[in-house]
């Protein structure tokens, strides 16, 4: 587990980290209300535009908001999720409940890559890459 982008072993985590998640002085409008602090909206809008930027694949996303129960909407997306596929866990550390659900969630066999940013969770479903989990300080 790597808990900076200097331990972060995945080309593609380190990109990430390095370009999206540690680079908020070029944050873009808010766009999704509703997240507090104001920061973490400007950090999922930027990881949204990293994720949508590449049009060789298909792409898509979807924001499991706290007030959801984490696991149904896990489960309800799990049979159409692929690898354009990222799920957007807010506030997993919210309650015990959200905790417990996350826990499960990133021990699925169909999550190759996850990654624990406090405030929310990220959930990727990309082939080719070795199962694992992230916990990144932001």
């Amino acid at each position: 587990m790597s808990h900076s982008r200097h331990g972060t072993h995945s080309p593609f985590v380190y990109r990430l980290v390095d370009e999206v998640v540690y680079n908020d002085h070029n944050s873009a409008p808010e766009k999704i209300q509703g997240i507090r602090p104001a920061r973490v909206n400007a950090l999922i809008n930027r990881i949204l535009e990293f994720w949508l930027k590449d049009e060789v694949d298909i792409r898509e996303y979807i924001l499991i908001k706290s007030d959801a129960d984490y696991l149904d909407k896990f489960n309800e997306t799990l049979p159409r999720a692929h690898p354009g596929t990222l799920l957007i866990f807010e506030g997993i550390y919210q309650n015990k409940q959200h905790k417990t659900n996350w826990k499960l969630i990133i021990a699925n066999e169909e999550v190759r890559v996850s990654i624990d940013l406090f405030y929310i969770g990220l959930v990727f479903f990309r082939q080719g890459q070795a199962k694992e989990h992230f916990k990144i300080r932001y």
